[in-house]
């Protein structure tokens, strides 16, 4: 999307170093094939937040970041999409992210563009409730709703 504003969605939460390394690779892409594009990476904000400490744990659990608060973090990242967003794209592993699913999710019910990348599959998640279970998902890498 040329110029628009993605929001990078993916797990991070029991992943060593919380997954920094494929967000911030999946931003590179993004640069490299829209370079007018705004990319709202959480990786990299989360590391201008809270410092380099933030990716000190090798197996990715808040416990050993006590300064990052998730309640915070979501807010920003949600108020983010609901504000700016004209694409949530998805990273590997999205569908066993509470925080990946919530974003997609707001993104599906705004309306917005979700995008898979190279080895995210479309589908369902593991937290199907509600009407999330009977949404029916494209098979092909972009996704739209309409409300």
């Amino acid at each position: 999307m040329s110029g628009g504003h993605v929001y990078l969605a993916g797990k991070m939460r029991g992943v060593p170093h919380f997954n920094f390394l494929a967000f911030y690779a999946a931003e590179v892409r993004l640069r490299i094939s829209d370079p007018t594009a705004t990319i709202m990476n959480p990786a990299r904000r989360d590391v201008e937040q809270h410092g380099p400490s933030v990716l000190a744990s090798p197996t990715g659990d808040l416990a050993d970041v006590p300064q990052f608060d998730l309640r915070e973090a979501l807010g920003l990242d949600l108020a983010w999409i609901c504000e700016h967003a004209t694409e949530v794209h998805m990273l590997p592993g999205w569908q066993t992210s509470k925080g990946a699913v919530a974003e997609r999710a707001t993104a599906i019910a705004l309306g917005i563009d979700v995008t898979y990348a190279d080895g995210a599959t479309p589908g369902t998640s593991e937290y199907r409730e509600g009407y999330l279970a009977g949404l029916a998902v494209p098979v092909n890498s972009r996704e739209r709703y309409e409300r």
